[in-house]
């Protein structure tokens, strides 16, 4: 099983770019998919789970206002 991200909690979110924050939901959510499919003798612990759960929905969290924001502009997010 390989271990989550280096640093997946230590990173304030609000200082990602949008491909940054993109990068990392993947990240996690790739994670997320193979420690769902381990055997339970092997898989990680509910608290890492947990863990990573909570900063995949704080990264959703982060990249929905983001889009929001865009969509009022005048141009709508476009440049």
């Amino acid at each position: 099983m390989r271990t989550p991200p280096p640093g997946y909690t230590d990173t304030e979110l609000d200082s990602l770019s949008d491909t940054e924050l993109r990068d990392a939901h993947y990240e996690l959510s790739s994670w997320m998919e193979d420690a769902l499919g381990m055997p339970l003798d092997k898989a990680p612990s509910d608290d890492l789970y947990d863990d990573i759960h909570e900063r995949l929905s704080a990264i959703s969290q982060v990249r929905a206002l983001r889009q929001k924001e865009d969509l009022g502009t005048s141009d709508s997010g476009r440049f």
